[in-house]
């Protein structure tokens, strides 16, 4: 009875991770999906182009802020086969330069971030890689867990 229980346990944890992962975008070279929690309602991602090999992407960002922000945080890390692979962290300050910051609860956000990677594609090998962004005020107010699956040439 044990048994059967945790595997149908184990088969309603599968299917609501993969139900709720997220397209974001998918090429011929990678494939990016991802989940969130956090104080938004509704919140959507995207990012442009869908190619690896690019210097600067661009990250959008839009939904229906639950509360207020007044300062902002963040953490980013990448782990690649179970080792952490990058990891930066900004701490918290007063954001009156973010476009988040002007909000109040209820209202939507839209915004753009660019993203440059320079550095980092030429590093990159296919296979998974897993990138967790934390925004937080000291709080965590938005989890973003991220898919990124380069695939061979």
């Amino acid at each position: 009875m044990c048994t059967m229980l945790r595997k149908v346990a184990i088969l309603v944890s599968c299917i609501a991770y993969v139900f709720g992962k997220k397209l974001l975008c998918s090429s011929d070279s990678v494939t990016i999906w991802y989940t969130y929690e956090g104080e938004f309602m509704d919140a959507f991602l995207s990012v442009s182009p869908c190619l690896l090999g690019q210097s600067e992407y661009h990250v959008i960002l839009s939904g229906i802020l639950m509360s207020p922000v007044s300062s902002i945080g963040a953490t980013v890390s990448v782990w690649s086969k179970g080792v952490k692979w990058f990891e930066v962290h900004h701490r918290t300050e007063p954001c009156e330069y973010f476009k988040i910051c002007q909000l109040i609860k209820g209202e939507s956000f839209r915004d753009t971030i660019p993203l440059y990677t320079k550095s980092f594609h030429q590093q990159l090998t296919p296979g998974t890689y897993l990138v967790f962004v934390k925004l937080f005020r000291p709080e965590t107010f938005l989890q973003l867990n991220i898919t990124v699956d380069i695939k061979e040439k």
